[in-house]
């Protein structure tokens, strides 16, 4: 309830904070769908599901909770420190290039 309409901002630390609480990628988002469903209507739920994905998706680049990511590392013998240091650019890019585009979606609408 921090905002009565929708915003990009809000439904962007939804998708960080689930993909930080929630491995699974449905198991969270069935954890706020009814909020969603509820709050926002239909021609918005495409760009909320757009941002959710993606906001999870750049949280399980750099969680030690994804299974594929420390399976990677312990595989490859790269320290997850060293992973940080070198992936921490990239997951800022991406974070702009994602807020950038849900700017412009939202805009569309």
């Amino acid at each position: 309830s921090l905002t009565k309409d929708f915003f990009f901002l809000t439904t962007s630390a939804t998708g960080l904070i689930n993909g930080f609480f929630y491995n699974d990628f449905y198991y969270g988002l069935s954890s706020v769908a009814d909020l969603f469903l509820s709050k926002y209507n239909e021609g918005i739920l495409p760009i909320v599901g757009y941002i959710y994905q993606t906001m999870h998706g750049i949280m399980m680049l750099i969680m030690p909770t994804s299974v594929i990511l420390v399976g990677g590392l312990s595989l490859l013998d790269v320290p997850f420190k060293d992973w940080i240091k070198y992936i921490f650019m990239f997951v800022l890019q991406l974070l702009v290039l994602s807020i950038v585009i849900s700017i412009g979606l939202v805009l569309m609408v």
